[in-house]
């Protein structure tokens, strides 16, 4: 059984094709408008996201695979990989989604920037991301980098890192 999210999403799904059917008078009625539509309760911050000690932990995992020798593999079959990778590493559907969005909030405190690059209105950023990451460990994620590389000294500047220039 769907959650009730998934449930109230696929409902609008076909409101909108059923709304569509109408104004074409392919239709009579909107018969969607007799199907539930629940009252989902979630507070606000709740998106389930990796620490940047979490993530560091993926990096590590992921440095078994190297590019080399596992080159980038056929988007079909990228699905399938990926859902076992959440399977065994026990990770949530959109946590790698939501642990972008909640590290860049959290490190460049700009919910306009972060709902550009996430592709979701500032409203939903405010709701559910806000506040979910402190600056240190924000900044501690964007930080992770694979064994063997170094970033060059950084600095935050207009909400974005920026390399020091060194005289």
């Amino acid at each position: 059984m769907p959650s009730l999210k998934t449930w109230n999403n696929r409902r609008g799904y076909l409101s909108t094709f059923f709304k569509f059917c109408l104004s074409k008078k392919y239709v009579a009625e909107d018969i969607i408008l007799e199907v539930p539509k629940f009252k989902v309760k979630k507070a606000r911050g709740t998106a389930d996201t990796l620490s940047a000690e979490e993530a560091t932990d993926l990096v590590k995992w992921l440095e078994k695979y190297p590019i080399e020798e596992y080159p980038i593999i056929p988007t079909r079959r990228f699905r399938d990989l990926w859902v076992d990778v959440r399977e065994q590493r026990k990770l949530t559907h959109d946590v790698m989604r939501h642990t972008f969005i909640s590290m860049t909030v959290g490190a460049f405190r700009s919910v306009g920037d972060a709902s550009l690059q996430a592709g979701n209105s500032e409203a939903v950023i405010r709701k559910h991301y806000l506040d979910l990451k402190s600056v240190e460990e924000a900044d501690a994620f964007w930080k992770i980098v694979p064994k063997g590389e170094t970033l060059p000294e950084l600095e935050k500047k207009d909400g974005r890192y920026v390399v020091t220039k060194k005289p």
